[in-house]
């Protein structure tokens, strides 16, 4: 029992996500001058794109330490569209509409829910080849935990439990235009904080016991990453493919398919 017990603490106070959204090519609001409706140089233009992003292994830590805080990493696949709004191809809008599920450590398992963002790009530095943007954006997404698993047993959750996580993400890229392929490398600031309701909570024991829980808020470990990606784009300048890799504060990757309208 009382490895029960100390397993379900230390899963309580490790159940929160590190996110992370792709940052995307610094290129990307000055990149399509060609779409499938129409051809012809426009102040504003529509874009659809399909995201893949796969975080790997988040780092995270409890909001106010203790002494039995405990770091862990997670697991986390989003798939989501994006809408982007172009202006004068200086300046993204975008909002992200998808789902995504969690797993941490192989012990806790959440089912697919409602995710959602917006954010930014704007094109700062534009000389020859060379592209420098900024990007901004927020995410949520409220999450539903069901059960733990602990030593391959399922442990069900007596009681309702939610957990809103909230992310802040900027960064700072670099771009170079080739005729096809622009690859780039950025720097990345990304603050994520959960936020479970309620604070405690029961799980069910075999035998039909229960077991009281507690929990508290969680931020991500590290601030600070790197993005480095490629885009491959068609000849008429109208859709491209997008693979990107983020380091230091997650380990992730994403794909990124885009058309423009």
């Amino acid at each position: 029992m009382s490895r029960i017990i100390s397993f379900s603490i230390f899963i309580m106070f490790s159940v929160i996500n590190l996110h992370g959204i792709i940052v995307g090519n610094p290129s990307d609001p000055c990149l399509y001058t060609n779409g499938l409706i129409s051809s012809c140089a426009k102040n504003y233009s529509f874009r659809i794109s399909y995201l893949y992003n796969n975080v790997y292994k988040g780092k995270f830590q409890d909001k106010f330490p203790t002494l039995s805080s405990t770091p862990s990493d997670i697991r986390y696949l989003l798939q989501a569209s994006i809408a982007t709004f172009n202006i004068y191809n200086r300046l993204d809008l975008y909002a992200i509409l998808g789902t995504t599920n969690l797993q941490i450590d192989q012990m806790v398992y959440t089912n697919r829910k409602f995710a959602w963002g917006a954010g930014f790009k704007v094109l700062l530095y534009k000389q020859n080849c060379f592209d420098l943007s900024l990007d901004g954006k927020y995410f949520q997404t409220n999450q539903k935990p069901q059960y733990f698993v602990v030593d391959k047993s399922v442990y069900p959750l007596a009681t309702s439990l939610q957990q809103t996580l909230e992310e802040y993400q900027a960064s700072l890229a670099l771009s170079y235009k080739t005729n096809f392929l622009i690859p780039y490398i950025g720097t990345t600031f990304l603050y994520s904080v959960i936020t479970p309701e309620p604070k405690g909570g029961l799980l069910t024991l075999p035998g039909g016991e229960s077991l009281f829980f507690d929990t508290s808020d969680s931020i991500s470990r590290e601030k600070w990453g790197m993005a480095l990606g490629i885009s491959i784009i068609n000849k008429k300048n109208q859709a491209n493919l997008n693979i990107e890799t983020r380091i230091f504060d997650q380990n992730a990757f994403s794909f990124l398919g885009t058309l423009r309208f």
